[in-house]
């Protein structure tokens, strides 16, 4: 049993005992007017004083009753209309509940289309954005083979050939209708996004400052002098480069550096076998 079903209960049980009580009240008045002729009577009669206050005690009380039965009719009314408001406030929560379900339904709905229709007009813009790409280039690459050479463009004219490209103005491309003007607008917005990006890029290449490339590191291999032409004839064209290096024992002549590059210090290593060097990094 839900809460409204309950409230309805108890809507139908206190009208019925307002329905009751409304049916009781002539009685009462009828009561009342009774005992008001009969204490009269008894007064013009001159009855017994006894009499007559019993008569009016009968008064009293009809007069009482009949206002304690207007008094609970009062009371039941106000429940009634206590229950009334109620019921009206469930029935409007009943409501408001079926509404909000059925827009969080409707928005789930909403935002499961919009997601597919957004996935396929996606996947749509970017084949047309390739096309689109496709047809620049050629239309591109035509234009600058063609340039002016007339005698191309006339042979061209004589097999046939179109020699007049077409173009697309995004403004008075006859778009398909309903949507197509809408999608020609996304499109024509990604191409000069594109091309503005492609144009920033190009402007910060050329500022960016032109670095000379690094050489490469040498490796050095010191060796005696005694031995300098052996090694020169050994390593051949491997040397890049020879100095002088002071000897770190006083009295000895300086060793003759003979370098490599990094990449040649395992094979030189190699050919210089059986004559005796020291291998430093410059």
């Amino acid at each position: 049993m839900t809460k409204r079903t309950v409230i309805e209960a108890d809507l139908k049980t206190a009208q019925s005992e307002l329905d009751a009580l409304r049916a009781d009240l002539p009685q009462f008045h009828a009561l009342l007017t009774d005992n008001e002729q009969d204490a009269q009577r008894l007064k013009s009669e001159r009855a017994s004083l006894d009499a007559q206050a019993q008569a009016k005690g009968r008064v009293e009380v009809a007069r009482e009753m009949l206002e304690q039965h207007q008094s609970d009719i009062q009371a039941a009314q106000a429940e009634v209309a206590r229950l009334e408001v109620v019921l009206e406030r469930e029935v409007k929560l009943q409501m408001l509940e079926q509404y909000a379900t059925e827009h969080a339904r409707h928005k789930n709905a909403f935002d499961d289309r919009l997601a597919t229709a957004n996935k396929a007009l996606e996947g749509n813009v970017q084949k047309i954005l390739t096309v689109h790409g496709d047809f620049m280039a050629t239309h591109e690459a035509f234009a600058a083979l063609l340039g002016s050479d007339e005698s191309l463009r006339d042979d061209l004219t004589a097999r046939g050939q179109h020699v007049r490209l077409a173009s697309i103005n995004f403004e008075s491309y006859p778009w398909p209708q309903p949507h197509g003007v809408v999608v020609g607008q996304i499109i024509y917005n990604m191409v000069v996004e594109r091309a503005q990006a492609a144009e920033r890029a190009r402007q910060a290449a050329q500022r960016a400052p032109r670095h000379k490339p690094t050489p490469p590191k040498l490796a050095g291999l010191a060796v005696d002098p005694r031995d300098a032409d052996a090694v020169v004839k050994r390593l051949g064209d491997l040397v890049q480069g020879v100095v002088s290096r002071q000897n770190a024992n006083i009295g000895l002549p300086n060793d003759i550096m003979f370098n490599v590059s990094p990449d040649d210090v395992e094979r030189a290593e190699r050919l210089l076998h059986g004559i005796s060097f020291a291998r430093a990094t410059g």
